[in-house]
């Protein structure tokens, strides 16, 4: 069956989504025109039009806000990517297209992208868990490529991919965190470095002459 939910369950969830998705716009273009240390929450309820309770049920702060943008953002961009994941290409072409590309839209929003970290590692009650749009989308993206490479026997079978998506995810957030903390780092060459201690590790190969001792 599609729908195993009670309805109403599925309702109040897309009017909650809506709505967090109408305040987090709101709250953004003021950022844009105005400027972020300028915006107050006061403000971005006016803007909304809605209660400043309301607004605060949803997010406790401004940082969440953004991360709720953000990762509405990205999960967006993701889903135009899930076509080309089903091809015959290997499991580092799919990763660099899926970490390319997010790589592409963090590096036109640095300063978005700070702070929907620093919301997310302050643990926002506003968000829906870590990296609830995005970060989903992502690693279900991750576990996709995965089990489809260990189908191939690109990859060995164990641990499951659902494990290694978890590992793949925090390699790359640790990617982004150097990446801010750098400003003259490509964040798409430090995509290639997490793609490679991903599929090869860090160990280095071993010379001719000691493989044939």
């Amino acid at each position: 069956m599609l729908h195993t939910e009670e309805p109403g369950g599925g309702r109040r969830h897309r009017k909650r989504r809506q709505t967090m998705n109408h305040l987090a716009a709101a709250a953004m273009s003021l950022f844009r025109s105005r400027g972020y240390d300028a915006v107050t929450m006061e403000q971005i309820a006016d803007a909304a039009d809605v209660a400043r309770g309301t607004l605060y049920n949803h997010f406790p702060q401004k940082d969440a806000l953004v991360a709720h943008w953000v990762e509405e953002q990205l999960a967006a961009d993701l889903s135009r990517l899930a076509p080309m994941l089903g091809g015959g290409e290997g499991i580092a072409a799919k990763l660099e297209l899926l970490l390319g590309a997010s790589a592409d839209w963090c590096e036109a929003h640095r300063e978005d992208i700070q702070r929907y970290l620093r919301a997310q590692f302050s643990g926002c009650a506003g968000l829906d868990g870590p990296g609830a749009a995005a970060g989903n989308a992502l690693r279900d993206a991750f576990v996709q490529v995965i089990g489809q490479a260990q189908s191939a026997g690109e990859l060995q079978a164990e641990p499951p991919a659902e494990h290694l998506a978890d590992l793949l995810n925090y390699l790359y957030a640790g990617a982004l965190v150097r990446w801010l903390a750098s400003p003259g780092l490509s964040l798409r060459a430090e995509v290639m470095v997490v793609i490679g201690l991903f599929l090869h590790g860090s160990a280095a190969s071993p010379s001719p002459s000691s493989s044939h001792n």
